[in-house]
């Protein structure tokens, strides 16, 4: 028989040169990579396995003892290399589907006709049911062949099932492609059995696999080119695909805190080092799924049929790592990292629901000091709400539609109104009423909405009290809150300066709040900027007090006159064991000549308890709810509690 081995030839440069290719390019180690690997190793086997049959077949050397062993051994290779290339489809295909085989999900479709396909080979090499060479040494068919091609074209068939089940959340090209491969392959094994001298199988499995190669194992956009990994474009598509088959998930979140912070101490250049060293060590866990950055400091890696426990355990030693610091280029750097788990549907049914819950839990405000986060500790449905109203400040903002209100200050004995504090309230549309933004906005949400709201309400309390002033009311003293993010701001006083020039307001009329962790976070410099405000008028107070950041030696450094209690220590002192401690801090900062507030009183027992205590003054919606703009503000006389 002469046979055309010419197509095997080109084939085998097709997928050489493939390969070559793939070595120059950055791989990126995912389970989609492995499986195309995987797919075009087995070709390949194939290919070089039938060439060197035929090599054989023309040597004219099929009398000598050790040809005919040689030869089944050679053609045995090639039928399992057959086998292989068909089950590596049917693996791509779940590969691009985001699916992992897994023994017992996929043991019929998968396992079974390997199983079977090996055992005819195996069975093969005593009884001719596949193949045998006659005494000429040339190929010939067995009577089982047929069986053979049916248990390759069942992977064939299955993985183009699957593609077409899937079709909504897969790429339309994807559907073509895979398509054509299946075509392609039926078209040379056809031509190959009518013709069995054109060996043009191989060649044609090598021209789909090219076409694949180009059209859908190109993956630029779905890497981030940094640090040669999947980036977050990959996981999202990956897990819509999930959530489209209602398929069950796990991914590990690693938030690697203080990346940027580090970046601007040893260079932008050393924290890629840094990073790729990070990201080294983690791929040893992408055997277990996929590994991606998610964000500038947010990894992420999926895991596949895993239970909470193995979960866990990955956890736990991914975090003992980053405990030591990573030590490269002569420089040791400490990296703090934390871990959460989000499953799904436990914590996520749809993308929008992942992507928010994300972006909650990586804020470092709720994972500070912890290595391992349990997100069912997190109140997420609160911080959801949170960001709702962040949202809705900064949309009353722009549109102007955000009112400040102000709530009367009271004395503890008397209810005579001292002043009033500014509250900025926002409408909810789903409730349809104002809500004020301090009770839903603290230091840790957004430093950012704080700095634009305050800025706001500054702006508004100073118009307000240059409209009293024109009209000939007396102008009271308003407490306007001030946040950190403004204190820090390098132009800061200029602009206070500016604002209070326009209004025609001197700083006597205002009183500056501060919160309790805003005090801890000061500077030296920014400490200054507050005595500067006090050395042009201005009063200061700090509110919630109490909650632990304080310190006594910096309420005297920057002449804070007023300190707002935090409301829970009224709630302690209602306990008589706590009432003595929380009075000696009030007497306490009686004696270094502050004034206390105490506020949120609501109810009549609550004010005399503050009365009792020793505060000075009172505030909340018991003793006067906030009143708009519009309406007129008493300066003196006595309004009593409801």
């Amino acid at each position: 028989m002469l046979y055309n081995f010419y197509f095997d030839i080109c084939a085998i440069i097709i997928l050489l040169a493939i390969i070559g290719i793939t070595l120059f390019r950055a791989w990126v180690p995912t389970h989609r990579n492995r499986m195309f690997m995987f797919l075009l190793l087995a070709v390949l086997g194939a290919t070089l396995a039938e060439r060197l049959d035929v090599l054989l077949q023309i040597s004219g050397r099929h009398t000598e003892s050790w040809y005919q062993p040689v030869e089944m051994a050679i053609c045995s290779v090639f039928f399992v290399c057959h086998l292989l290339s068909a089950l590596a489809y049917l693996t791509y295909i779940l590969a691009l589907l985001n699916i992992h085989v897994s023994f017992g999900s996929h043991f019929a479709i998968v396992y079974v006709p390997w199983l079977i396909g090996t055992g005819m080979v195996l069975v093969n090499l005593f009884s001719p049911i596949l193949f045998y060479y006659d005494a000429q040494g040339y190929y010939n068919r067995g009577p089982f062949l047929v069986a053979y091609y049916v248990l390759a074209a069942h992977y064939l068939f299955v993985g183009l099932l699957m593609v077409y089940r899937n079709r909504r959340i897969i790429r339309r090209q994807t559907t073509i492609i895979m398509t054509s491969y299946v075509v392609f392959i039926l078209v040379g094994q056809l031509i190959q059995f009518i013709w069995p001298s054109m060996l043009v199988e191989e060649f044609v499995y090598a021209l789909a696999l090219a076409l694949t190669y180009i059209t859908i194992q190109s993956p630029s956009e779905m890497i981030d080119p940094e640090l040669l990994i999947l980036n977050r474009k990959a996981y999202l598509s990956g897990i819509s695909m999930d959530v489209s088959r209602n398929a069950p998930d796990t991914s590990i979140f690693l938030c690697v805190d203080h990346i940027e912070s580090i970046g601007e101490q040893i260079g932008r250049v050393q924290v890629v080092a840094l990073l790729r060293m990070i990201v080294a060590y983690l791929k040893r866990f992408s055997r277990f799924g996929y590994l991606y950055r998610y964000g500038t400091e947010v990894f992420v890696l999926t895991l596949q049929d895993m239970d909470e426990a193995s979960q866990n355990r990955i956890m736990q030693q991914i975090t003992a790592r980053f405990r030591d610091p990573w030590v490269f280029r002569d420089m040791q750097v400490r990296v703090d990292c934390c871990a959460f788990a989000l499953r799904r549907p436990e914590h996520f049914h749809e993308i929008g629901d992942l992507i928010q819950t994300v972006s909650i839990l990586s804020e470092p405000r709720w994972h500070a000091g912890r290595q391992i986060l349990d997100v069912s500790e997190v109140d997420l449905d609160h911080a959801r709400r949170d960001r709702r109203v962040i949202k809705l400040l900064r949309d009353s903002i722009d549109d102007g539609t955000a009112e400040v209100r102000y709530q009367p200050v009271k004395t503890s004995g008397e209810y005579r109104i001292v002043g009033y504090d500014a509250c900025l309230m926002i409408l909810d549309p789903s409730i349809g009423t104002f809500i004020p933004v301090s009770r839903h906005i603290t230091d840790r949400e957004s430093s950012g909405a704080l700095a634009d709201a305050d800025e706001y309400a500054l702006r508004r309390v100073c118009r307000f009290l240059r409209i009293c002033r024109e009209s000939g009311e007396p102008c009271p003293v308003i407490e306007v809150r001030l946040s950190w993010s403004e204190v820090a701001r390098p132009d800061f006083k200029e602009q206070m300066q500016d604002i209070l020039r326009i209004e025609g307001i001197s700083f006597s009329m205002l009183c500056f709040k501060l919160r309790e962790t805003t005090l801890s976070n000061l500077s030296h410099r920014q400490e200054d900027v507050i005595n500067w405000l006090v050395a042009r008028g201005a009063s200061v107070a700090i509110e919630g007090f109490g909650m632990g950041y304080a310190d006594i030696a910096r309420l005297r450094r920057i002449h804070v006159s007023n300190i707002i209690l935090d409301h829970s220590l009224l709630e302690a002192a209602d306990a008589t064991e706590f009432r003595t401690l929380v009075r000696s801090i009030i007497d306490m900062l009686h004696d270094i000549r502050i004034k206390v507030t105490i506020d949120e009183i609501r109810n009549r027992r609550e004010a005399e308890l503050a009365r009792d205590l020793g505060c000075d003054y009172l505030k909340g919606d018991f003793l006067g709810e906030p009143k708009a703009e519009q309406a007129r503000l008493p300066l003196t006389g006595k309004e009593g509690a409801k």
